[in-house]
């Protein structure tokens, strides 16, 4: 191999032409900034679809603004200052639904309206009794009584459209609506059960995972919040305020992570190279970088930004094998090409083992961890590629003559370090025995301090209505979807009475539920029935004082069949805006109708896979999220640790076909994997994805340190390897370092992770192996 000559350039312009194709390519792949990518498809796909259907859902895609006034603010300026941000804020991409819309009387007459459509079995039986004479005398009776009292005037109109009082039967309808939340509209206003405050619901024009349109909504309704008077304060909660979160703190992130980890870089080059021909050592940062991010564009529609910014883990791992070239062939500067080839070997099996640890990533179930596979692989592959093939050709002939010292590191008796080394990993392990897992959806993305506190304070006053189950009824017309969603109430009143269900069932059934209750008002009415009541009912009006025509209304809708309900037909009533909230408009090619129900255990276990099956219809709760992913990550550290392991065990028995040397070189892994767990444990922090996802990495990156250390047993020439291993896990923490800087929940976890993990098999590489390579030796 030759390292000098005019051809000793041909690699390195045909790496940085892959370089720029790979960042050409990037550059034209989409970053996204949300967590999704970071979730589990779930089994047959059921949790990301689900998750899917939430981000669809009314409650993902509305956004909540509460206005609270202090007890010295008269209810009427809060109720100007909420009419002013409304209207200050519909022309800002938000779609406004106004509670002043909604007329009562119209609710209740398009009610009484289509009685023959909603009335069902059960409510014809209550009717019947109520059609007898003396009981059509008390409801004539009680209406006297009601038509003499002050707001008898505006009632009258109902009570000649309604002289039975069916209207508290019809009525009740509307109250299955009320476990929504504790609101209740009064003067055209939502207002809280104290009246101190008042909700606004709106529906954002933008999606809920685009960034750019959460963060102009999130900064206009800032603008508009600061602008209120003292004594008014408004929080604003939902989805995209949680998006703009996690897209501004990942961004501030790249940021700080980038120029922390150039920084310590920086740092590293004058503590252990100071040489203008040792600046070749980091480009092999560069490359894996741009290859990375090359590969993930190549196999992915998008980029996670997660991704991007576990590059700067990348940055530290990639550099130790030009660091093990480097250092060797600075150490034998006169036979460079045989430092080359004497390092080559375990530099490829450190290689492999990592490739094999991050390609137990492949196994996860989230589409992120998959992506971070191919990225660490493609730069792993790049950076290797570099060390051996371009390293040396570009520095060929010209490194300096270096004095032989390696670094410094305290030589302790092995009668100390093992008995100290045993202590630890026993205590890692007892520390571990507690560990949790923690599947909570919410910990993966980032709840910043001012989010957490907004969110408190609104399900303080409004009850903790985002947090409950939705039933999700589909089909591929609205029919479909509304039978389904009959289906389920029909089931719930059946089997679960006492839950509080949220359904628009009772007011919007299907077409063949409607046909069905037409056709027993028509067999009802039959057989001289409706002639019968009519005539009681004149009678006893006429005895009562009331004209003839008093009740007209009432005896022309006895005669009149109504057209079926539609979802548009709720306008009629003013009660179109509880379609927005349950019949979401999901922008694909279906209905869906939705039910919300308590978040409950009894709930979650009513909607079994045969249950919902049968209703046709899906059940989609926080709960369930965090059970689903509590399995997907069980599932995950077996197969993340197994599998890793398992590879990495093999590649080093292929490489040593040795037990003891094997069983030496995975003593820092194992040590590594012990002391996360430990650390955990220790600190009370439950085992979330990330910490997961970092794992194999420990693995990893503990496997090459035990490998190039028991190298050492023989190696024919110096290669500085302990100045090697030093450097290069010094640059590893320093680039999982900078992640500890993050505050996003998954890149500081990753941070934590390895740090703990790969600080202690460093150590156990550096400070424990030598002595039983020398007692072995």
């Amino acid at each position: 191999m030759g390292f000098s000559g005019k051809r000793r350039w041909v690699p390195v312009l045909l790496t940085l032409a892959i370089m720029a194709a790979c960042l050409t390519l990037f550059a034209v792949t989409p970053v996204r900034t949300d967590i999704c990518a970071m979730l589990p498809v779930g089994e047959q796909g059921l949790l990301a679809q689900d998750f899917d259907r939430l981000t669809h859902s009314s409650l993902a895609n509305n956004v909540f603004i509460s206005l609270h006034a202090a007890p010295e603010v008269s209810r009427a300026k809060l109720i100007q200052r909420a009419e002013q941000m409304t209207d200050a804020l519909a022309g800002h991409g938000l779609a406004f639904v106004r509670p002043s819309s909604v007329n009562p009387l119209r609710a209740m007459t398009f009610l009484l309206d289509n009685s023959a459509n909603l009335m069902t079995a059960a409510d014809l039986d209550a009717v019947k009794p109520q059609l007898k004479p003396e009981a059509v005398r008390t409801a004539l009776s009680r209406n006297v009584r009601l038509l003499a009292e002050p707001q008898g005037i505006a009632l009258k109109s109902l009570v000649r459209r309604d002289p039975l009082g069916w209207r508290s039967r019809l009525g009740a309808r509307l109250k299955h609506l009320a476990g929504f939340t504790e609101a209740h509209v009064e003067n055209g206003h939502i207002f809280s059960k104290d009246r101190r405050s008042i909700l606004l619901t709106a529906k954002p024009e933008t999606r809920l995972s685009d960034a750019d349109g959460a963060a102009r909504l999130v900064a206009e309704f800032q603008s508009v919040k600061r602008a209120l008077p003292s004594g008014i304060t408004a929080d604003m909660v939902g989805g995209q305020v949680h998006t703009n979160a996690n897209a501004s703190v990942i961004k501030q992130d790249l940021v700080v992570i980038s120029v922390a980890a150039a920084a310590f870089l920086v740092l590293l080059f004058f503590l252990f190279f100071r040489s203008r021909r040792a600046l070749s050592v980091f480009a092999a940062p560069l490359v894996a970088m741009a290859a990375g991010l090359g590969g993930a564009a190549l196999f992915g529609q998008t980029v996670s930004a997660i991704v991007i910014g576990f590059g700067s883990v990348l940055v530290g791992i990639s550099i130790d094998f030009a660091m093990h070239v480097y250092f060797a062939m600075r150490r034998q500067p006169e036979r460079p090409a045989l430092a080359v080839h004497a390092v080559a070997r375990p530099v490829i099996y450190c290689a492999l083992t990592s490739c094999a640890a991050f390609g137990a990533l492949f196994l996860s179930d989230i589409p992120g961890i998959r992506q971070l596979a191919v990225f660490a692989i493609a730069g792993l592959v790049a950076s290797v590629l570099f060390s051996l093939l371009v390293l040396p050709a570009f520095g060929a002939g010209a490194l300096p003559e270096r004095r032989k010292r390696s670094i410094p590191l305290p030589s302790l008796p092995v009668v100390v370090t093992l008995p100290l080394w045993g202590a630890l990993l026993l205590g890692c392990l007892w520390c571990a025995l507690p560990t949790s897992l923690d599947p909570d959806l919410r910990s993966i993305g980032y709840r910043p301090a001012s989010v957490r506190d907004a969110e408190a304070r609104f399900t303080a006053v409004w009850g903790d209505m985002r947090s409950r189950g939705v039933v999700f009824a589909e089909g591929r017309s609205v029919e479909t979807a509304l039978s389904a969603n009959d289906k389920v109430y029909d089931a719930l009143r059946a089997d679960l009475p006492d839950v509080a269900a949220s359904s628009l069932a009772p007011l919007v059934p299907s077409r063949g539920t409607q046909k069905g209750n037409r056709a027993r008002w028509d067999a009802f009415w039959a057989r001289g029935r409706r002639e019968h009541t009519i005539e009681v009912l004149l009678a006893e009006a006429g005895d009562l004082g009331f004209s003839s025509a008093a009740f007209t209304p009432f005896l022309q809708g006895l005669n009149r069949m109504p057209e079926p309900i539609t979802p548009h037909s709720l306008d009629q009533g003013s009660l179109g805006f509880l379609r927005d909230i349950f019949m979401p408009d999901s922008g694909l090619d279906k209905a869906t109708v939705l039910t919300f129900l308590p978040d409950s255990e009894q709930v979650r276990a009513y909607f079994s896979p045969e249950r919902e099956q049968k209703l046709g219809v899906r059940l989609v709760s926080n709960g369930r999220f965090k059970a689903m992913l509590e399995s997907a990550m069980k599932t995950d550290i077996r197969s993340f640790i197994s599998f890793s392991g398992l590879c990495v065990v093999l590649l080093i028995f292929l490489l040593y076909r040795n037990v003891r040397r094997s069983l030496l070189a995975v003593l820092p892994a194992v040590t590594g994997v012990a002391a996360v767990f430990g650390g955990l444990g220790l600190t009370g922090t439950p085992l979330n994805l990330f910490h997961i996802t970092a794992l194999p990495l420990v693995i990893g990156l503990g496997a090459d340190y035990g490998i190039v250390q028991v190298n050492r047993e023989h190696e024919s020439l110096d290669l500085d390897t302990t100045t090697a291993v030093f450097a290069s896990g010094v640059t590893t923490l320093a680039g999982f370092g900078v992640l500890i800087l993050a505050r996003h929940p998954s890149l500081h976890a990753m941070g934590i992770t390895v740090v703990l993990g790969v600080g202690v098999a460093l150590a156990t590489a550096l400070l424990l192996l030598p002595n039983l390579l020398r007692r072995a030796e």
